[in-house]
């Protein structure tokens, strides 16, 4: 019950999440499973962290560190408690709790942990070296054995450059953290990566998921074509078409797509099914 919180949370579920949640408290009373219970705790901190509320996080995240806590669970839920604290102002709260993490983390030698570190520490600088903290919480993790937190990474990373104005560099790192939020079905994170992304000068439009299904045979290729930075002269003599039968589909792909230009459509999903 505790994992199926956690999934819930992520997806910004409340109603599924809550329920899961109560579900897990009870089955931790009658079998005297802590971890059950303390899953379910971090399950309904990170749900009010993806839904704006850090102040509520913070305080499920902080019942994991009393006497009913499993420091299992702690430990992997400690990026979690860093950012919520740092989001409401109390730093201060996390400090005991990352300096645990953190001796776990070196003597693990585990890459997905190191990242997280990386970017907890990066929560915690200023802004000139969070971006450096950020970027290597994406070094550490090469393999993004856990696309979720590696989309947040990248989502961190995004928002400390467009902070710093970096905004180019900026977009590259948020739309890579919406591709992901959105594949995976976490609303709140997909929410949060969009408005980064608007904020920094682009617009990430809501793409109708059946849009590809409407697309012609012809339409799949261009739109493959241009998504991959192709002129519509290049695309045209690849696929021996004229200029102008090019910028037709093309034109057709973006109005099916709902974008506007060549920018937007790196942000669309054009893998085949």
């Amino acid at each position: 019950m505790g994992s199926l919180a956690l999934v819930w949370a992520m997806r910004g579920d409340e109603d599924g999440c809550r329920a899961a949640a109560e579900r897990a408290y009870l089955l931790a009373e009658t079998r005297r499973m802590r971890i059950v219970s303390t899953a379910a705790d971090w399950a309904l901190g990170l749900l009010e962290l993806g839904l704006g509320r850090p102040a509520d996080a913070l305080q499920h995240l902080l019942a994991l560190t009393g006497a009913g806590g499993h420091p299992g669970i702690l430990l992997w839920a400690a990026p979690d408690l860093v950012e919520a604290a740092v989001r409401a102002g109390q730093p201060d709260k996390c400090s005991a709790v990352l300096e645990r993490f953190e001796a776990w983390v070196t003597g693990s030698g585990l890459p997905v942990p190191a990242a997280a570190l990386a970017r907890c520490k990066g929560l915690l600088a200023d802004a000139d070296a969070a971006v450096d903290h950020f970027d290597a919480a994406l070094r550490h993790d090469h393999s993004a054995q856990r696309p979720f937190e590696r989309a947040r990474n990248e989502l961190a990373l995004g928002e400390a450059m467009r902070r710093q104005r970096q905004r180019s560099e900026a977009r590259t790192h948020l739309r890579n953290a919406l591709e992901v939020f959105d594949k995976l079905g976490t609303a709140p994170w997909t929410e949060r990566a969009r408005a980064e992304l608007r904020a920094s000068g682009e617009t990430a439009r809501r793409h109708d998921p059946n849009a590809f299904d409407q697309l012609t045979p012809q339409e799949v290729r261009i739109a493959l074509f241009a998504s991959k930075g192709a002129s519509n002269p290049d695309i045209a003599a690849r696929l021996f078409l004229s200029r102008r039968t090019v910028e037709y589909h093309l034109h057709k792909v973006f109005t099916k797509f709902g974008v506007t230009s060549r920018a937007e459509l790196t942000t669309v999903d054009l893998q085949i099914q």
